[in-house]
């Protein structure tokens, strides 16, 4: 990836990637690519040079010999409009065999949240909170790496001025 200033390895826990918009996946071979809008690096990652969380252009995250653990789509509940209570219950739609087609459902989305699971054995496992704006997909994802690529710093990230470091 000549086309990138900056690359990381195994470094997903110094980013952030909370309301980083995935602007589309492509899957070749062992390789799931998360093309993104941006990305928020973390003052505790190595290659950011500043005391505070810096957004970078888009980027891309490669998670290589990955595995999708699980993923459900969630539609949540409806509110009603003048009594502001919830009509109906959830539905939640559990994925069992994930196509390429259901992949295609994070295009175009926004990550809300980024945990990591696990890290065993040179695995790592996170599970990802992700808005499509007409509901919400939770998926888990296990990867052997994932390497991260942009080009430069922008901005302040949108939390920066509350940050308070890595707990």
């Amino acid at each position: 990836m000549n086309d990138y200033n900056y690359f990381s390895e195994n470094t997903i826990e110094l980013m952030s990637v909370h309301d980083c918009y995935i602007e589309s996946i492509e899957l070749d071979d062992n390789k799931m690519t998360w093309k993104m809008s941006h990305l928020d690096i973390l003052p505790e990652h190595a290659l950011n040079p500043f005391n505070t969380p810096k957004q970078t252009d888009s980027g891309l995250i490669y998670f290589e010999k990955y595995r999708i653990v699980s993923m459900k789509k969630d539609y949540g509940v409806t509110i009603d409009s003048k009594t502001k209570k919830p009509i109906g219950k959830p539905k939640i739609i559990v994925i069992d065999k994930i196509l390429r087609e259901h992949l295609d459902l994070l295009n175009d989305t926004q990550v809300l949240s980024c945990n990591l699971l696990n890290r065993t054995n040179n695995r790592y496992k996170y599970y990802f909170l992700i808005d499509t704006f007409e509901y919400m997909i939770e998926i888990e994802v296990e990867f052997q790496n994932a390497k991260i690529y942009w080009n430069e710093y922008k901005n302040d990230a949108w939390f920066a001025s509350r940050y308070k470091g890595l707990k």
